[in-house]
Parts: C-alpha cells; structure tokens; sequence
C-alpha cells in the first residue's frame, strides 16, 4: 500500500493518517463521554402499575355481576 505512493509523498501520507486516527481518537472521547455523562444524568420516569385491591376489598365488577344474579 505504501509501496504505491511516491516517494516524495510518502511521509506527507504517513502524517496525515496519524492525524485522521488522532482525530477519530478524540472525536470519540468526545462522543463516550458525552454518552456516560447523558446516561449518568438520565432519570427515567417509571409508572407503578395499580395497586391490587386488598382481599377485603371486593370490585365493583364483581360486585354488579353480584347484583345480577
């Protein structure tokens, strides 16, 4: 690959890949921490389902089906 590239462009190259992955390096660290600090921050919102009605207490459903009888 770098046998392909003259010889006169071969350091230029070689700089300029050190500097893409410099730049892929930071932009990352930029990117995870940007991501921990938003996951550390997030608060989720929880619904609690209803409560079961106690065993004394008695449905109205159940109730009306009662009442039908």
């Amino acid at each position: 690959m770098i046998s392909s590239i003259p010889p006169g462009k071969r350091m230029e190259y070689l700089c300029s890949l050190i500097n893409q992955k410099e730049r892929y390096s930071d932009l990352e660290r930029h990117i995870t921490s940007a991501v921990q600090k938003a996951l550390v921050d997030y608060q989720p919102q929880t619904q609690h389902a209803k409560e079961e009605s106690t065993s004394e207490e008695i449905r109205d459903d159940i109730m009306d089906f009662l009442g039908s009888l």
